[in-house]
This record gives structure tokens, sequence and C-alpha cells, in this order.
């Protein structure tokens, strides 16, 4: 379905782009670090409820189990079909 502000199919990396330094920005905010092992860990401790779906990591540190799309609006990640 094209975007009406854009006149085009939305993607997935910017999707991508936007949860993973969402994710990114909570765990520096959260642990104050800024490098290796230390952020690694607060990344992984991370949970998120972003664009693509809900982010839990595990032990191997896979953080998104199931995919969805959404999109922001007013400020909000709400559904695509909403």
């Amino acid at each position: 379905m094209p975007s009406t502000q854009f006149g085009q199919a939305p993607e997935a990396h910017g999707a991508k782009a936007y949860d993973g330094a969402k994710i990114f920005i909570k765990a520096l905010q959260n642990d104050k670090c800024a490098s290796g092992k230390k952020l690694a860990d607060a990344i992984h401790n991370i949970t998120y409820d972003g664009l693509q779906g809900h982010f839990d990591f595990d032990e191997k540190g896979v953080g998104l189990h199931q995919t969805q799309i959404g999109v922001v609006k007013d400020g909000k990640v709400v559904s695509a079909t909403s």
C-alpha cells in the first residue's frame, strides 16, 4: 500500500534503523556505558515495543522473535492497520 505522504510503499530498512537506534539509546541511558561488553549486556537487558514488534533478548542475543509492521502516528507506535 503506497504512503499517501510520499507516494511509495514503505520499506523495512527504516524500521530496522529506527528500532535499533531506540534500543541503543535506551541501553546507553539505562547503564551510562559507551562500548564493549558492558554496552552489549545493557542492550541484551532491554525490552522494547518497536515498529517491527516486541524486542526481548534471549540467551543467544536474539531480540525479535515475531515480526510485525508498525508506524509512528502522533508520536506513538501503532499497528500499520490502525
